[in-house]
């Protein structure tokens, strides 16, 4: 039993002290829009819900849409005069080189009691930990890392639950598409102040249970029960959650067809009334603020199809972002390294159109189809209108799903145990997944350690230090990373594995 468990608690580990590394070792504010969320958390709190509108945006528009949205969504509202977020926090943003020497001690502006954010008419939410966590603190620092904290414990449970979901005993390869899902992104999302933690965990989660329940239709108590806790949580995180848990949805069918959509409402009726009804409990007050609060801009059909060609051209960059571009998007990798990432799922995709059954393989090219149509849809229609670029953690939650299906169809051909192909990508993947976790969060680390410029072997350099220093968060991530890439270590060919 042990060792069947063993490849999905080394990804569960890895996925644990991986994110508790992120939490300590990126500095305050170093997150996108992350004071704004801070003030946010904060003001919630102490209750209130949507602050005063009339308030000018501390980010200058650079165009007239970005102007239009600022001027909707900006809200002033009170912060302790001992928590307000200093001004310090933006000298990263201001100098996209620096190392976090600048933010200083941090110390919140005096004499102050209201602040204005930028995210002031967001749903209040998701930020259900964060807000209460915010009231332990005494100073602005400790306020961010417990805001932090209440994002991860929202986010951590659900990468471990879809861990759990997608396990498969005897299946060597079950955890291939788990892992590449798993990007250095959607950890460093998860242990940052953003609603985004709780969206990108809760697709991922909810993917694998879509997963499980294709895998097994008239046994999927606990895929049946993470569908309900994932759209649940999808549903109230953000405005998108709606078209996430629609496209899940679609999938579904797509995945189950009538026959195995029969089966799974036979075998789990009470169960799947339950996930619907969860579905309508998160779905209709995320309806209900965006209609009253942030009702949607109405727009032509001409104007949608110009952002078409600027949607294209943001593809590849916004798939690079989904593995990882860190702090407020201006800290990357070396670029080999999303070519690592990039090739594994480049070929795991192919590893499952090149075995997949006939039916299988239409199933998972109507996947691929309904992720490229999102992924030139959303930043026409809802992302680029704004006058903002379009970031990759936007679209996690439909990109995850590749991977997941992908690996599900790898793992299908494998059962009589893993072929030789399948285990040189299983050992790709055991080295190439462990090595771009570490190698993102270390380049992470020596920009705000050192800055841009500075010496890769930072340690004895630092500028800037996280609590307690580098040394226990970098132990934390080199142990993560070898734990991720230890659950896809290869079995022996031609033979079913023994353990998992």
């Amino acid at each position: 039993m042990l060792k069947d468990a063993r490849r999905p608690l080394s990804v569960a580990i890895g996925v644990a002290l991986l994110s508790i590394a992120w939490l300590f070792g990126n500095p305050p504010a170093a997150a996108p829009d992350e004071p704004e969320h801070y003030i946010r958390a904060v003001s919630l709190g102490r209750g209130e819900i949507l602050g005063q509108l009339g308030a000018t945006s501390p980010m200058a528009p650079q165009n007239h849409d970005q102007a239009v949205l600022l001027a909707q969504i900006t809200r002033s509202v009170a912060v302790p005069a001992g928590l307000a977020a200093p001004d310090t926090w933006f000298c990263t943003v201001q100098d996209h080189t620096s190392s976090a020497q600048c933010l200083g001690d941090s110390k919140p502006p005096r004499g102050i009691g209201r602040q204005v954010t930028y995210v002031g008419s967001y749903q209040p939410y998701a930020y259900a930990l964060a807000a209460p966590l915010t009231r332990l603190a005494a100073t602005p620092v400790t306020a961010l890392y417990l805001a932090r904290l209440g994002y991860l414990l929202i986010a951590l449970p659900l990468l471990l639950l879809a861990v759990i979901v997608i396990h498969e005993p005897g299946s060597p390869a079950t955890m291939l598409g788990v892992t590449l899902a798993l990007t250095p992104m959607v950890l460093f999302t998860s242990a940052a102040v953003s609603p985004s933690a709780v969206e990108v965990a809760g697709a991922i989660c909810l993917w694998a249970a879509i997963v499980r329940l294709w895998r097994r239709p008239g046994d999927a108590a606990l895929a049946v029960v993470a569908i309900a806790i994932s759209v649940f949580a999808i549903s109230i995180s953000r405005p998108l959650g709606v078209l996430w848990v629609a496209f899940a949805a679609f999938s579904t069918v797509v995945l189950l067809g009538q026959t195995g959509l029969g089966i799974a409402w036979q075998a789990n009726r009470r169960g799947l009334v339950i996930a619907g009804l969860a579905t309508l409990a998160g779905l209709i007050p995320n309806l209900a603020w965006q209609l009253t609060v942030l009702p949607p801009t109405a727009r032509t059909l001409t104007a949608t199809i110009a952002f078409l060609g600027p949607s294209i051209l943001s593809i590849p960059e916004t798939i690079g972002e989904a593995i990882g571009v860190f702090g407020w998007q201006d800290t990357l990798m070396p670029r080999p390294w999303y070519a690592v990432w990039g090739l594994l799922v480049v070929a795991l995709i192919a590893a499952a159109l090149t075995r997949g059954r006939r039916a299988e393989l239409r199933r998972l090219e109507a996947i691929l189809l309904g992720v490229a149509f999102l992924m030139l849809l959303v930043p026409a229609v809802v992302l680029l209108p704004t006058g903002y670029a379009v970031q990759g953690r936007y679209l996690l939650p439909a990109l995850s799903a590749v991977p997941l299906v992908a690996g599900e169809m790898v793992r299908r051909s494998e059962a009589g145990g893993a072929s030789r192909s399948t285990n040189l990508l299983m050992a790709a993947a055991a080295v190439g997944v462990g090595a771009v976790q570490f190698v993102a969060w270390y380049s992470n680390a020596h920009r705000y350690a050192v800055g841009l410029t500075g010496r890769w072997l930072f340690l004895a350099d630092a500028q800037w230090q996280p609590p307690l220093g580098w040394a226990p968060w970098l132990m934390l991530a080199l142990a993560g990373a070898v734990a991720m890439g230890a659950a896809s270590t290869p079995t022996r060919p031609g033979r079913r594995a023994a353990e998992a």
